[in-house]
């Protein structure tokens, strides 16, 4: 007789339930989310609750422009690097959703890190 988790593991409705979360994470998390290449910012400003970056940044499938709300918990972090690097002249990165690529203002997409390269 089986049982406890070989028992349960036998269950065609668990292995189709397993197998649906594990392989819809990993496509949401490869497909969904992304670092973009390096650039630097060109203007840095906020309006309306929202801090907005330019950048030179190519090769994202929506936009040079990001924005980030100022009610994000990490939003003076932000703030603070995308001015440390637009005074300095450095290159950053930032990582954004693809799902939000048509949900942004104009043609700006939501970020959620931004990290300084050089």
């Amino acid at each position: 007789m089986e049982t406890g988790f070989y028992q349960w593991w036998l269950s065609g409705f668990n292995k189709i339930c397993f197998f649906t979360l594990f392989f819809s994470s990993l496509f949401f998390s490869s497909q969904s989310l992304a670092w973009t290449g390096t650039g630097e910012i060109t203007e840095v400003y906020s309006h309306d609750g929202l801090h907005i970056i330019n950048t030179t940044i190519n090769g994202t499938p929506c936009s040079r422009q990001f924005y980030w709300p100022t009610s994000d918990p990490d939003a003076k972090d932000m703030f603070t690097l995308a001015l440390a690097a637009f005074m300095g002249g450095k290159t950053i990165s930032v990582h954004y959703s693809s799902l939000s690529c048509n949900a942004g203002i104009g043609n700006a997409v939501l970020i959620t890190h931004l990290k300084i390269i050089k």
